[in-house]
């Protein structure tokens, strides 16, 4: 038995997960693919132009009810830190 996704559908989908970042968007993304069943992975990456490499980490966010740490996250993380030498290095600093 072949999915069909209609053009409506479609839509709905990708609009869907457009509005969506990152945790939020994989876990969508995921819920809708294991919904669509086997083969759904692939139908979402070729009908829908999701990422197939995000759709495995929702998956995997899924079953283990851990969400992984978004790049944005880090970036953040990272420039605490770095903020944080400088401000121990040179004392006050005066930002903008």
């Amino acid at each position: 038995m072949s999915i069909v996704l209609t053009d409506s559908l479609k839509k709905l989908l990708t609009e869907t997960a457009f509005q969506l970042k990152g945790a939020g968007k994989r876990k969508f993304m995921a819920q809708t693919v294991v919904k669509l069943g086997f083969g759904g992975q692939r139908l979402a990456e070729q009908e829908l132009g999701w990422n197939r490499y995000s759709i495995p980490k929702g998956i995997k966010e899924l079953k283990s009810s851990i969400t992984c740490v978004d790049n944005s996250q880090q970036e953040l993380i990272s420039n605490l830190f770095c903020f944080y030498q400088l401000k121990i290095k040179y004392g006050s600093i005066k930002v903008g």
